[in-house]
């Protein structure tokens, strides 16, 4: 049977304190997650139930057998982590191979699914149709059954809802789930109560208790941000540490889930540990530790800045692991190394994160040895055009001293010695143009033939690309170039204005970023280094020379900006055709010209 719910609908709930609480005592055995190595966790799990050794119950389990008594009821939940972190192919057949072949001898499998992964279930033949047999579907609670949840515990342990409060708690929750779905809503839910119980007066939930805590909205967040405010700024640090290692992108759009760390990994932060699970923000159990929900990951706004700025160096992180993870297993073969490219965007990401999650001894070990690989590959390839470059220089000087006395023979075989420099030359002038430009420019005083020729030109015109990035991969919308062309806006996704310092055009330097409302349209001043940036709701114009931008708002959606030649008027195109001019001749305060034009 699969359970199937969204993310925060109650399935773990039903689960744990419904269905392993009511067959208690009747064998049955709880997998919290498979996690990164579900096989192996279900084998250790079910060896430790039977009492049998790891190694007979692995092989039986391979082939899909259940073997000897054992619990009636295996319950694993979390299904959908052998598709978010377990990446070895390997390990996930064999786990779906134990689970599909288990027959009447076995235990009654209950699986817990959330519903955003239905889909990654149904591409698997086997899992599809232990879905289609036995779906159980949990969905959103209904206002009855929410305030039962609200008022029922609270009366089983004598407690009262001050009057009026249930109905305010439902009403906020209502709002929230419109809002943000199910998913959110009822974590926080949860918290929330939580709290108001924690300030409750006497035997009483009182209405000052949930607004202190926050209500639905910020009860999780206040929560975090005291714990994240009574640190020092080193321990601040540590705790985005800590709560980095427990996020995981799952894929290139950045969706992230919780992680599961296990506890002997996080001793250097255990206090800090302490502190997120006291304030029930991270779950701890023997052996590992998670955050308490995946709703977590939206709810603490300084968590979700810390996943969005660091997305890039996680995702890196997350594929970095996958590939040691593979080489070690492997046997660390040289050819599961990184190589050339693949290993300096690997570095130049992580990197970019700042070190702000230390790597594993497996990830280090794959790095080093890396580069070393890489190292050997570069020096050997510099060994070889050494030795192209002298024979190139060998036999052009080789055919000047030899002209004399057979001009027309000699002639012919330095032509064409010549032009198999040019093509080696031109062969290898992606990779080293510089290499490649004596080349050219030996091969062209040997011989002067069109193929030569057509090699120097080439070397000539080749220009080392040089790329500008900051460690932050959002599309490029818009360009703009100052007057005297050396300061380069880009306009990204998500709101950012980024300027560049192309003064020196092979050595681009990271100037001022202005953070806006969305994506924008960007023009400079014909005359100054004034820059305009327009989006759907606000208009900023920016002096380099001065980062506090002055802002004015317009209406509607922004296509284009221009400077009129004097630069005093600035002319805004949207969406409705209208054409908004301004008068930015005091940027400090610009004014928006009476009326608009609109074309027929």
């Amino acid at each position: 049977m699969v359970l199937v719910g969204a993310s925060g609908a109650g399935k773990s709930s039903l689960l744990r304190a419904g269905l392993v609480a009511g067959l208690e005592g009747e064998g049955v055995l709880l997998v919290p997650g498979p996690g990164t190595r579900p096989f192996r966790t279900l084998v250790e799990s079910w060896a430790t139930a039977v009492g049998r050794p790891f190694a007979e119950v692995e092989s039986e389990l391979g082939t899909g057998r259940f073997g000897g008594a054992g619990p009636g009821v295996l319950v694993i939940d979390q299904l959908e982590e052998i598709f978010t972190q377990c990446r070895d192919v390997e390990e996930r057949e064999l786990f779906v191979r134990a689970l599909a072949g288990a027959g009447p001898d076995g235990p009654r499998i209950v699986l817990g699914l959330r519903a955003d992964f239905y889909d990654q279930g149904l591409n698997d033949a086997r899992l599809a149709r232990i879905i289609r047999s036995g779906q159980f579907t949990v969905s959103a609670m209904s206002d009855d059954e929410l305030r039962a949840a609200v008022e029922q515990p609270a009366e089983h342990a004598g407690l009262r809802l001050e009057d009026g409060l249930s109905d305010h708690i439902l009403r906020e929750l209502r709002q929230e789930r419109a809002a943000e779905g199910n998913a959110v809503a009822l974590p926080f839910l949860a918290h929330a109560l939580r709290q108001t119980w924690s300030g409750r007066r006497g035997t009483t939930l009182t209405f000052a208790a949930y607004q202190a805590a926050g209500g639905i909205r910020t009860s999780v967040a206040r929560t975090a941000d005291e714990v994240h405010d009574a640190l020092g700024a080193d321990d601040r640090t540590r705790l985005r540490e800590l709560l980095l290692r427990m996020v995981l992108v799952v894929d290139d759009g950045g969706r992230a889930v919780r992680r599961r760390v296990p506890v002997r990994e996080l001793d250097r932060v255990a206090d800090l540990l302490g502190r997120l699970a006291a304030a029930r923000l991270v779950v701890v159990d023997q052996d590992e530790a998670q955050l308490c929900h995946d709703s977590l990951l939206n709810a603490w706004p300084q968590l979700r800045d810390w996943i969005a700025d660091d997305r890039a160096g996680l995702l890196a992180r997350r594929r970095l692991g996958d590939a040691a993870d593979g080489w070690h297993e492997a046997g660390r073969p040289e050819s599961g190394l990184y190589r050339g490219d693949q290993l300096a965007s690997a570095r130049t990401q992580l990197a970019g994160s700042g070190g702000t999650l230390p790597m594993r001894p497996v990830d280090r070990d794959f790095l080093r040895a890396s580069g070393r690989a890489e190292h050997l590959t570069r020096n050997l390839r510099r060994a070889a055009v050494s030795v192209v470059t002298v024979l190139a220089l060998l036999a052009t000087t080789l055919a000047v001293l030899a002209r004399g006395a057979q001009r027309d023979a000699e002639g012919r075989a330095t032509v064409l010695l010549a032009d198999q420099v040019a093509a080696q030359a031109d062969a290898m002038r992606e990779r080293d143009p510089q290499t490649a430009l004596r080349l050219s420019l030996a091969a062209y005083r040997a011989a002067r033939t069109p193929a030569t020729r057509s090699s120097l030109y080439a070397a000539y015109l080749t220009e080392t690309p040089v790329e500008v990035s900051a460690g932050h991969r959002e599309p490029v919308l818009n360009l703009a170039f100052s007057k005297d062309g050396d300061v380069l806006a880009t306009s990204q996704r998500r709101g950012r204005v980024q300027l560049w310092d192309i003064s020196r055009r092979n050595v681009p330097v990271k100037a001022g970023t202005l953070k806006l409302k969305g994506s924008a349209a960007i023009a400079f001043h014909p005359r100054t280094r004034l820059l305009a940036a327009q989006t759907a709701s606000e208009l900023a114009l920016w002096d380099v020379t001065d980062p506090r931008p002055a802002r004015g708002v317009p209406e509607g959606t922004t296509y284009t900006l221009g400077f009129a030649p004097d630069g005093r008027t600035l002319a805004a195109g949207s969406a409705e055709g209208r054409l908004r001019l301004w008068d930015v001749s005091k940027p400090s305060a610009p004014l928006l010209r009476t009326g608009s034009l609109q074309p027929t």
